[in-house]
């Protein structure tokens, strides 16, 4: 097409490679065995087979990235498991007896967990009777099946249905407000609060409820919680009770307790015995401590502050556990 519009062929230019860019055949270098870093400068290696990087770079990264998440997994898992392996060492050897002392280092970078469960089990009456667990803490098989809850006529009150429910060990569980239960008056003989007044009157739908009414701000609603704990709590009947305490702290979905809070707790529930126990968490695991020591304790929350500290709690780092009779 050329040479019939642009006139005579002499006159079409004639175009010829650029010989000016020096060019080998990678193929001949490794023939002769020769270094490919002794070559000149700007000297194109032609025919050089692709990496395995530059062939499969989705594919390693997807594998590197997958691997890091089975890693991060198995880790929690084995974390789970060896709080687990605490709490149940913890119930069955009696650690949390009153004037028993915790042994040194006892949940180094463990929650409050492997202080609340030992120690609400070891007051709980051998039978006993019609049981709430106001908040779902109890809901885990290794804890159900421990006596004496296993003895118990278990109800279980939280905002929404929970991922793993044990109906088939006739436990029963009820959605909805703890602040207006729907059980009648002196129901109950026993009742376990464990880490849960707190987030009561906060934004729930962080964690616990997809409900955008339970998306709340009023830091007082414990409270008509506590007066609904003692309405269905028959007269002798037992209330345990667990917050995190120290300076008081509001973080949207929970909150720390403090003195002030603690004493609208009992003024609320106007027990006629009570027992009080502090606890506090340090580098070297958890140990009982007092109000005073507990003053200016703080919470790491992972879902805020996401690095550790330097002493690696894991959440509360102050904590009070109460039983009061009605």
């Amino acid at each position: 097409m050329r040479a019939a519009s642009s006139g005579p062929p002499g006159s079409i230019p004639v175009s010829s490679p650029d010989t000016d860019v020096d060019s080998v055949d990678w193929r001949q270098l490794r023939r002769f065995g020769l270094d490919e870093s002794r070559l000149p400068e700007g000297v194109q290696v032609l025919f050089r087979p692709p990496s395995l990087w530059s062939q499969y770079k989705p594919y390693i990264i997807g594998t590197v990235m997958l691997l890091a998440a089975e890693t991060v997994l198995i880790g929690a898992l084995l974390v789970q498991r060896a709080k687990r392996r605490r709490i149940e060492s913890a119930i069955e050897n009696g650690l949390l007896k009153p004037a028993v002392p915790l042994p040194r280092g006892y949940g180094f970078r463990m929650d409050e967990r492997v202080i609340e469960y030992p120690w609400v089990y070891a007051r709980l009456p051998r039978d006993p009777g019609l049981m709430l667990d106001a908040g779902a803490a109890l809901n885990h098989g290794f804890l159900l099946s421990r006596p004496p809850v296993s003895q118990a006529k278990l109800s279980i009150c939280t905002l929404a249905p929970e991922k793993q429910c044990y109906w088939q060990r006739a436990i029963s569980y009820v959605f909805g407000d703890l602040r207006s239960c729907a059980f009648r008056s002196e129901i109950f003989d026993t009742i376990v609060s464990i880490s849960t007044i707190e987030h009561i009157g906060l934004d729930n739908t962080m964690l616990y409820t997809t409900d955008g009414t339970k998306r709340e701000a009023n830091a007082e609603g414990f409270r008509a919680a506590v007066r609904e704990f003692r309405r269905v709590l028959r007269p002798g009947g037992v209330c345990f009770i667990t917050v995190p305490y120290g300076k008081a702290c509001n973080r949207g979905w929970f909150q720390v307790f403090d003195a002030t809070m603690v004493r609208a707790v009992l003024d609320d529930f106007e027990p006629a015995h009570t027992e009080v126990e502090y606890f506090a968490y340090s580098p070297d695991g958890w140990h009982a401590s007092d109000p005073v020591a507990l003053a200016e304790a703080t919470f790491f929350d992972i879902h805020q502050e996401k690095r550790f500290g330097p002493d690696y709690a894991a959440a509360a780092r102050g904590l009070i556990c109460m039983r009061l009779v009605a």
